[in-house]
Order: C-alpha cells, then structure tokens, then sequence
C-alpha cells in the first residue's frame, strides 16, 4: 500500500512539474524574432518579447545602446545558430536557450535568453551575446 501511495504521489509531481514546463518550440520561435528584430534594427518588436516586469530593460533606448551599439558593432548581423543542449534548460518556471551563433563579424557567439513566467505564457527576460572559447 505505502508503495502504491509513493508512487501516485510521484506520478501527481511530475504531473504539476510538466505543467509548469515551457513549450521549447514557442521558446525558440520567441529567439527567432528577437533575432530577426535585432538583424532589423527593430526595438519596438524586440521590446515586446519582454516580461511585463522587465519594461525598465525593454525600452528604445537600452536596445539602441545595447543591441544596435555595442552587439551590432561589435558581431554584425545574426546569420545562424545551434543549440547547446547541456546548456540549455526548456523546464520549469525560468527556462534558458542557449546558442552558439554565426553572426557578420564573430563565428562563435553564445546567444542566451532567460525567460519567466508571464501570466500564462513564457516572457523574455534576458538576451545576452557573449564571445564563445
């Protein structure tokens, strides 16, 4: 019987774990249009991939000295990316993507978006290039 009782308890966890769990697909197709407004020099698109609670980082401005000014000089434009699956984590209520990306001026660029719970979607509420060794 406690065995029984184990085991249906187990079964109820990993039932409400999944449910909290991201779709990996709207997550990755969030990464694509934020790539795709960076490319375009698209803050008003790019800003609206943000959680709600991230508006004072999601401005015109943070991504005018951020994205355009700094990533843009410095990588180019974004051409391709892989996933790092051991870095990547799609579960839970703060999934992380992780890429190495191909842009213009960088062959190996990590590309990290950390998302949170928005009401009842996933929100962007990090995207970060970093140079990749």
């Amino acid at each position: 019987m406690r065995h029984l009782f184990a085991v249906a308890v187990a079964v109820l966890v990993a039932g409400m774990a999944s449910a909290a769990d991201a779709d990996k697909k709207k997550l990755e197709e969030t990464v694509d249009t934020l790539l795709k407004a960076y490319n375009e020099g698209d803050a008003k698109t790019f800003n609206a991939q943000y959680a709600k609670t991230m508006a004072a980082v999601a401005t015109d401005q943070t991504f005018e000295n951020i994205y355009k000014k700094q990533y843009m000089e410095k990588y180019g434009k974004f051409e391709s990316k892989k996933a790092i699956d051991k870095e990547t984590v799609a579960t839970g209520d703060f999934p992380l993507l992780v890429y190495e990306a191909k842009f213009a001026k960088a062959e190996k660029v990590k590309v990290s978006v950390n998302f949170t719970k928005d009401g009842d979607a996933f929100k962007v509420m990090q995207v970060r290039f970093d140079p990749l060794q």
